[in-house]
């Protein structure tokens, strides 16, 4: 059985200490629904939007001293 979402990104924040964003890609938007139940109190979900400048500044200034996880439904960058 695979582990649910919510652990898996714990399990990135705890071995990479210094990480504060994590992005994560869902072009099929397969995770939609776990993010949206979304239930980790120490890992705030965002969702980007087309408003990216916003996004920037919301990351570097309201959400400064959180991890976020960072749902982007699209596909990453080939570069």
């Amino acid at each position: 059985m695979p582990e649910p979402l919510e652990e898996r990104v714990a399990e990135q924040f705890e071995k990479h200490e210094r990480l504060r964003v994590l992005f994560f890609f869902d072009p099929e938007e397969d995770g939609r629904e776990a993010i949206q139940n979304w239930g980790h109190d120490a890992i705030r979900v965002v969702e980007a939007g087309a408003a990216r400048f916003r996004l920037k500044y919301r990351l570097e200034q309201e959400l400064a001293g959180e991890k976020v996880l960072l749902y982007l439904p699209e596909p990453k960058p080939d570069d």
